[in-house]
């Protein structure tokens, strides 16, 4: 329990607000443990991607409003990324990662999943670069991704980052 004194006594609210952030973030760390093991059933015998949105379309509400409740909390941010991706709103991911490196650039988490969506995306565009080129998309090169990766190896380096391999 973090212990917040203001003019040298405890403040209630700063307590409340410590409270609200500790208990937000075991939330969201509940949360994060169904959305892998959702993520896990797409690779069984019986399982479908379809059963992976549907449960990122209920948890998403419950991250949203985590996030309200303590947006500075980088996990927020890392696991709405992975529901956006989910869905296919690759734009709306690359956003909350983005985010989440800016709240806490030792996670290495966000780094990972924004570096492989560079990637794939970079990738993609290469291969169908024709019909992108007439439809005006924004350039976007393999630079970013390598910063997200070294900056992820970094956070892992230092051990602040080791549940990015659950991505």
């Amino acid at each position: 329990v973090v212990r917040v004194f203001f003019g040298g006594a405890l403040h209630p609210e700063a307590i409340e607000r410590t409270r609200l952030r500790d208990v937000t973030y075991l939330e969201l760390d509940n949360l994060r443990t169904v959305l892998d093991q959702a993520a896990l059933v797409v690779y069984s015998k019986d399982g479908d991607y379809e059963s992976l949105v549907r449960t990122s379309d209920e948890l998403r509400p419950r991250i949203e409003s985590c996030i309200t409740r303590s947006p500075d909390l980088s996990l927020g941010h890392t696991l709405l990324g992975r529901v956006w991706e989910i869905q296919g709103w690759l734009e709306k991911a690359e956003a909350e990662w983005r985010r989440a490196i800016e709240l806490d650039a030792d996670a290495a988490a966000p780094r990972l999943a924004l570096a492989r969506l560079l990637l794939e995306t970079s990738y993609l565009a290469s291969l169908t670069f024709g019909e992108i080129s007439r439809m005006g998309p924004r350039p976007m090169g393999s630079g970013d991704a390598e910063r997200q990766i070294q900056g992820a190896i970094e956070a892992i380096t230092r051990g602040k980052g080791i549940d990015a391999v659950q991505l």
